[in-house]
């Protein structure tokens, strides 16, 4: 048998939502602008995905 996990307490989690709520309009500010970033991120991830398993292909084809 393994030891049991402890969560966080429940004290903590009243200090976490409390910072979450005094960050969270800057945060939203932010998302704002960095939502097409991510985007572009995801779209140059697959690509470079795609491209690593056409080599793969490629060179199996060999």
């Amino acid at each position: 048998m393994g030891k049991k996990r402890k969560g966080i307490k429940k004290a903590s989690v009243k200090v976490l939502e409390g910072q979450g709520k005094k960050n969270g309009k800057e945060e939203k500010e932010k998302e704002a602008g960095m939502h097409l970033e991510d985007e572009e991120r995801k779209e140059g991830k697959e690509k470079e995905r795609r491209e690593a398993v056409d080599d793969k292909l490629r060179k199996r084809r060999r």
